[in-house]
């Protein structure tokens, strides 16, 4: 678990799983709404936000949390472990199971979580990094 992406609505959890994986596996951590937003909440534009993804996932070790369908291309190929926060739009619970099958995704370990609870009893769980 060295290339994680972490996937849910808005307000499901995503930074704060994010920000306990960073503090128990030492992996950098970035909200692709960073990468995404510039100065006054403006889009950076298609091509710059690819490019600043494409930067952050070409490392070796990194947790990405976000959903932003132009990027995954990049993120969901090169990620091992897929972490879902199942709160997600109707759209997402029907779309991700279906990406998640095609081949270049099945690489990834996918991990479903219906609740705050359910995160917490596997953060809790989940084995440290011991770098």
């Amino acid at each position: 678990m060295q290339r994680i992406v972490i996937v849910g609505p808005t307000g499901a959890g995503k930074t704060s799983l994010a920000e306990q994986l960073v503090d128990r596996r030492h992996l950098p951590a970035v909200d692709l709404d960073v990468l995404f937003w510039g100065p006054n909440w403006q889009p950076v534009g298609k091509a710059c936000f690819r490019a600043r993804v494409d930067g952050v996932t070409a490392q070796e070790r990194w947790i990405v949390g976000g959903n932003y369908s132009v990027a995954r291309d990049l993120i969901w190929p090169r990620a091992d472990t897929f972490l879902w926060l199942l709160r997600s739009h109707p759209r997402q619970r029907r779309e991700y199971p279906r990406l998640l099958a095609q081949p270049e995704h099945r690489h990834l370990q996918v991990l479903r979580f219906s609740g705050p609870r359910a995160v917490q009893r596997w953060v809790e769980e989940a084995e440290p990094d011991v770098r």
